[in-house]
């Protein structure tokens, strides 16, 4: 929503990623099962424990983690998961 309110994106296209998010078959995880590791994750490496949470579930579950957020693909290739972009 950030980006909408700085205009980055239009109200249509946000309505728009979250019919087709809405389609795709997702699956949950339970956060608290990940709330230890994320925590020490995010003193580590000075990450939001919201961030570090995606890294202990790619690591958990043994996927490359997606994301664009440098200090984030740092501390996830130093805890060696793999990155989907890179």
């Amino acid at each position: 929503m950030s980006a909408e309110r700085r205009k980055r994106v239009k109200p249509a296209e946000v309505d728009q990623f979250l019919t087709r998010l809405g389609r795709m078959a997702t699956r949950t995880y339970p956060v608290a099962a990940y709330l230890d590791t994320s925590v020490a994750l995010s003193r580590r490496y000075q990450l939001s424990v919201y961030d570090a949470l995606y890294i202990a579930l790619a690591a958990r579950l043994g996927l490359p983690l997606a994301t664009l957020d440098t200090q984030q693909s740092l501390a996830a290739r130093s805890e060696g998961v793999a990155l989907l972009l890179s």
